[in-house]
């Protein structure tokens, strides 16, 4: 049988009847250690939607290809001989159910472990571990990434210039490394606040992207030329960079009151 590791969740919720739930690494791809995870569904962190979602209070069971992200505490169980497990790390887990949503899942989770992954801990967050199982008849699938503290994007106003020359130059390291992410800038004549999902601040305060479902394999087409015109024809670029990159430039040639617009959704 081929070698796989295991991840024991406790969800953290005002309830007598708290499960356990067990999933798995896919064959033949074990992690270093089998892990535990502590998430919580209470203040000051709750949980956010992935998808319309009634959730109700059940993990398993309700609508499928949906899933929540939770914040959690993670652990190991101790390895005779091994190193000592050190106080619990804070994480982010993506649960999903349903077998479309756990193979998106897979898709991202190979996007950490092959061209992501010495970005990890830099440009994205750490990536610790990809599971699943089938409960109760359900396809069941988690993530666990590095916790990001400065998740609460919705808060957030417009992008100023430094915001804007932090993310076009994760961007930047993104499309060396030959990944698109697919969900970043979509307009060259304005901002979005949903667009700051993907924009987050790690507890060592540097910006991590996140978000790769939809992420491919990528041979950049390159940037824009030093004085090239911002109404310049994208076909043969790399509109993601070049996006990222004319939001950036708007800013510093318009100072602190730049006017692209800003949208609130």
């Amino acid at each position: 049988m081929a070698p796989r590791s295991s991840i024991d969740i406790t969800f953290d919720r005002a309830s007598q009847n708290a499960k356990m739930y067990r999933l798995w690494s896919d064959p033949g791809k074990p992690y270093a250690r089998n892990l535990i995870a502590n998430l919580s569904e209470l203040p000051p962190y709750g949980s956010w939607s992935l998808g319309k979602d009634d959730w109700k209070d059940d993990h398993v069971k309700g609508k499928e290809n949906c899933g929540r992200l939770y914040h959690g505490e993670l652990s190991w169980y101790p390895v005779p001989g091994g190193e000592v497990v050190p106080l619990p790390l804070h994480v982010a887990v993506k649960w999903m159910r349903g077998e479309r949503m756990v193979n998106q899942l897979r898709h991202e989770a190979e996007m950490y472990m092959g061209p992501l992954h010495r970005l990890q801990g830099q440009v994205v967050p750490i990536f610790y571990g990809f599971f699943t199982g089938k409960i109760e008849g359900v396809h069941i699938g988690c993530i666990v990434l590095e916790w990001c503290p400065g998740n609460e994007w919705m808060t957030f106003g417009k992008p100023d210039q430094k915001e804007l020359a932090d993310r076009w130059e994760a961007v930047q390291l993104l499309h060396r490394a030959g990944v698109k992410h697919g969900q970043l800038y979509k307009r060259r004549d304005s901002l979005r606040l949903w667009e700051g999902r993907h924009f987050l601040r790690a507890r060592d305060g540097k910006l991590r992207i996140v978000d790769f479902q939809q992420a491919r394999k990528h041979d950049c087409a390159g940037s824009m030329r030093p004085h090239e015109d911002l109404n310049i024809h994208l076909d043969h670029k790399c509109r993601e960079l070049c996006f990222a990159e004319i939001h950036l430039r708007r800013a510093i040639e318009g100072g602190p009151d730049f006017k692209t617009p800003w949208l609130p959704y």
